[in-house]
This record gives structure tokens, C-alpha cells and sequence, in this order.
């Protein structure tokens, strides 16, 4: 029994920061939180049970009592749901009182907070719908093509549509949007930009309401008019967009006789020195790491040549597998990392005649 107490107990850090019905910074606007800006003070202490983050509130947007201007902030030290706060820095924060003490608030790392500095378009919207404003559109227009959700698109041109209404912004050097005055309903989305493809399947994934932008509810591709961002009266409503950035490389395999290589496998990893840092401490931790893995793969066609599409700005390395076509019998092996060739790319470039070439398998006598 104290075993399984003690999983429970382990496990209910993870529970507690499920953020599947959790508020975004617009829909925390509709509820019972305190929703307010505030700059730290302190940071507090990131060990758990360390004393709790202190900020001064320089704004008040919903449900802050006026006699409030300096409070602790539990940000959950030393548990999985720890927020960090930095010193000096101004937040939006979304916050319930503590029923223990009269003077500290708690804030969840699924409540929808952020810093200020980069997100001035959320704050406007939300001051707006504090003053009971008209509805507005906002969000922030997302690379997806890159590893993790933090890149940005700038200049992409983004268009709201329901029936007949119709807005359109621009995104703006940090990725934001907004549409104003816009008519409550619900609308489908869409994003563009030379140079990249659109993620319709994440444009368009359902809506619900107070869902976490990152907690995605996809639809398939015949019922995607069902989904989309509702508006809701005097409202803010968050929508996130993404694009894949759209650079294209292009070439051919061949054996080293000079026929053409069908049906192999062209590789492309990652060859920046920020992964390769992280490939050599994953090597440390665990053997080969998860940057070891391809990003993307294609497959030769008949006459050897291979097209890569969903690229973005970077350095990469290519690599062969013939493993498909049972090649090894053949006398060739997968590319050894040694021989990956490594390419440089910029945003949206066509990169054309990108040839490879199958070697003969390495070992430690031909290495020199």
C-alpha cells in the first residue's frame, strides 16, 4: 500500500498540469481568475517548498481588488508545474487567491500566462476586452516545420472568413496578428506566405472554446469547415496558426558505376552545432540520441532522382539508406555518418542538382 501511495503521490504533479480544459489568456478573461500585469519583484526559490515569487501589479484586467498592488505569487516550486518568473520582467498572469493565506495567489503553468515584452497585440486585446470593446482575432503565426513551437513567421498574410465576412492582417516582426471589430461566429483561417506551405490540418482543428491552443482536437480533411475559432461578443478569441516552411532540394542517387539508384531511401538530419552539442550529450546519457533520427525521408524514383519538400533554413546533412531494396546484398551499406553529405539552406530556397553517390561500406581498415 505505501508503494502505490508513494506512485500516486509521484504521479499527481503530472495530473495536476494536464493542461486538456485549461484557460487561454482570452478565455481566462470570461472567468473567475485575477487577471492582471504585474513585474516580479522576486523570483523566489525554485526548490520545492522555497519561498514563493513576489511581483507589484501594474494593471488591473479582471477581478483584482483595488487595494492590491504587491502580492506573492506560488508558482509551484519544485513540482513538474513549476513557472518560472524572471526579476524585473512584466507578465500577464492569471491567478486564484490561496485559501491559507490572504496575501498570495497561485497560477497554474496551463493558465495561459506570458511575458509582455513580444506579445503587446495579446495585451491590447485583452485591455480591449476589459473595456467591453468590440471582438477581436489574435494570435501568432508559428514556423511548424522546425522542432519545437517557438520560431515565428513574420509578413504572413493571414484571412478570417464566415460566409460573407471576411478579415485580413499581417503578422508582424514577432510572429503576432490581430483582426479588429470582427463580427461574432465561427471562422475558418487560413495563412500564407512565399516560401511555405500552409498546416491546414492545424489551422483548421476544432475549437473548443476554452481549450489550450497546444491541445489540439483535429478533424479529418471533409470536415474541416467544422472547425475553426469561434468569436464569441465583446470577446477576445486566440488562434494560433502555423506554416511549413517550404525550401525544396532536389537531385539524384547513383551507384558509383554511374547507373541511376531506384527506391533508396535519401535521409535528411540535422548538422547544425547546436544539435550536434546535443547529439554528443545524448551519446553520453544513452547511446544514440533522438537527433540521430532523419527529419524527413524520400524515396528515389525510377530513374534515381529524389525531391524533398518542408524544408527550412539551416544546415543539414544527407544520408543513404538502400535497406529497402535489400542493397547490402549488393556489397553497399548505409551511408556511415562520416560520409553524410552536409548542405546550407535559406529560407525557401529552391536548391536544385543535389546528387549522392553510394559508397562502399566502411570499416576500420579503410577508414585511413
Amino acid at each position: 500500500m505505501k508503494r502505490i501511495l508513494a506512485l500516486f503521490a509521484a504521479c499527481v504533479p503530472a495530473l495536476g498540469c494536464s493542461c486538456l480544459l485549461a484557460p487561454n489568456p482570452c478565455s481566462a478573461m470570461r472567468g473567475s481568475s485575477l487577471v492582471f500585469v504585474a513585474r516580479v519583484l522576486d523570483e523566489g526559490e525554485e526548490r520545492y517548498g522555497g519561498r514563493p515569487a513576489r511581483v507589484r501589479i501594474l494593471e488591473r484586467l479582471r477581478n483584482v481588488p483595488d487595494g492590491l498592488t504587491e502580492v506573492d505569487v506560488d508558482n509551484s516550486p519544485g513540482s513538474s508545474c513549476f513557472v518560472p518568473l524572471y526579476e524585473g520582467v512584466d507578465y500577464v498572469l492569471s491567478a486564484n487567491p490561496s485559501r491559507e493565506r490572504s496575501n498570495l495567489l497561485h497560477i497554474s503553468t496551463c493558465a495561459g500566462n506570458f511575458k509582455v515584452q513580444g506579445k503587446r497585440y495579446l495585451l491590447d486585446a485583452l485591455r480591449n476586452m476589459a473595456a467591453g470593446g468590440p471582438s477581436r482575432i489574435v494570435g501568432t503565426v508559428h514556423n511548424s516545420t522546425t522542432l519545437d513551437y517557438g520560431p515565428v513567421v513574420s509578413g504572413a498574410r493571414v484571412v478570417a472568413t464566415s460566409g460573407k465576412a471576411r478579415y485580413e492582417a499581417v503578422s508582424d516582426a514577432g510572429g503576432g496578428y490581430q483582426m479588429f471589430n470582427v463580427t461574432p461566429g465561427r471562422y475558418q483561417v487560413q495563412v500564407s506566405k512565399p516560401g511555405f506551405i500552409e498546416d491546414a490540418k492545424f489551422n483548421q482543428r476544432f475549437d473548443a472554446y476554452s481549450v489550450d491552443p497546444r491541445e489540439l482536437t483535429y478533424l479529418p480533411a471533409h470536415r474541416r469547415e467544422e472547425g475553426g475559432v469561434v468569436v464569441m461578443p465583446n470577446a477576445c478569441s486566440l488562434w494560433d496558426v502555423k506554416l511549413d516552411s517550404d525550401a525544396l532540394l532536389t537531385g539524384s542517387v547513383q551507384y558509383p558505376s554511374g547507373s541511376p539508384a531506384p527506391g533508396v531511401v535519401v535521409e535528411v538530419f540535422l548538422a547544425d552545432v547546436r544539435t550536434a552539442v546535443a547529439r554528443f550529450f545524448d551519446r553520453l546519457k544513452s547511446g544514440p540520441g533522438k537527433y540521430d533520427i532523419p527529419i524527413i525521408k524520400a524515396t528515389t524514383d525510377a530513374a534515381g532522382r529524389y525531391t524533398i519538400r518542408k524544408l527550412y533554413a539551416g544546415d543539414f546533412a544527407l544520408s543513404l539508406d538502400p535497406t529497402p531494396l535489400g542493397a547490402r546484398a549488393n556489397g553497399f551499406a548505409k551511408t556511415a555518418p562520416p560520409s553524410r553529405r552536409r548542405i546550407h539552406l535559406e529560407e525557401g530556397e529552391q536548391r536544385e542538382g543535389v546528387d549522392l553517390v553510394f559508397e562502399k561500406p566502411r570499416s576500420w581498415w579503410t577508414l585511413w
